[in-house]
């Protein structure tokens, strides 16, 4: 009798131990961790002294709010996008007609004569481009994911370029910067957001900084920074509930501007 009543026990046990491993907030990384011992990502990994307020855009982005700004224009990610998914450029992307067709090997041929966002750094927009196509490749290589579906994807895997090696913050050598992790209440449950940058620390995992990319024009740049901030704090949220017991991250001093102050065009002192 007293076996069966063990035996009972025990079964339920794992049965409430597995329901709660069912009812943990879940997250989903699309890509490969920089640190191997960091692949899974959980709550563990978050504390209260996070820093919330990246929010990255494209040029001009830091006048309307944005915390920093990648000195490319939506026109320029698009064209960057269609060279990272030809298939698309070859049936007719109204965004991607000056890729389709292109020369081999010369993806960005149409813009040799167009002069640089950053002139003191490239000699015409053509290499200017294919720089920046560089980038995004050794970003996607190192995540070991090329999913390029959405336009912003191009935007996205520069973050960490000129987060890290234009300007020096969240050294590499301390922090990895990744992104695209999404997380549910369950891992049952339906998908409640995605993360479009994670910094962490290599050494132990835990999480420094959290924000999101969005690649909009002008016109849409504010809007688009309001539901970066709704989304962060959707995040918050979620994440609250699990936060009552931890320790502050303490965070390196942070520069305001990726490009200067007021966010101007061009890196100064910017790594060749």
């Amino acid at each position: 009798m007293k076996i069966a009543q063990l035996v009972l026990s025990a079964l339920a046990l794992s049965a409430s131990v597995a329901l709660a491993e069912e009812s943990k907030p879940y997250f989903r990384s699309a890509y490969r961790s920089k640190e191997a011992h960091c692949a899974s990502w959980g709550v563990e990994r978050f504390s209260r002294g996070i820093d919330y307020g990246l929010f990255v855009g494209a040029q001009g982005a830091v006048g309307h709010g944005f915390t920093y700004e990648i000195p490319l224009s939506r026109a320029e990610g698009d064209v960057l996008w269609c060279a990272l998914n030809p298939e698309v450029a070859g049936h007719n992307h109204v965004d991607c007609k000056d890729v389709a067709g292109a020369p081999a090997g010369r993806p960005f041929a149409a813009f040799e004569g167009k002069p640089a966002v950053s002139p003191d750094r490239f000699p015409n927009m053509e290499k200017e481009l294919e720089t920046h196509l560089a980038w995004i490749k050794e970003e996607a290589e190192l995540r070991g994911g090329d999913d390029f579906g959405r336009m912003g994807t191009s935007l996205e895997f520069l973050v960490p370029h000129y987060l890290q090696i234009e300007r020096g913050l969240y050294p590499d050598a301390e922090y990895a910067v990744e992104g695209g992790v999404e997380y549910r209440e369950s891992a049952q449950g339906r998908t409640l957001g995605e993360l479009d940058i994670l910094v962490y620390r290599r050494k132990d995992c835990a999480v420094a900084a959290v924000g999101e990319v969005k690649f909009s024009g002008p016109a849409g740049m504010e809007r688009a920074l309001k539901k970066a901030k709704e989304q962060i704090q959707r995040f918050k949220a979620f994440l609250d509930p699990y936060l009552k017991s931890k320790l502050d991250v303490r965070l390196p001093e942070r520069v305001q501007y990726i490009f200067g102050e007021g966010g101007e065009r061009g890196i100064a002192g910017a790594h060749h």
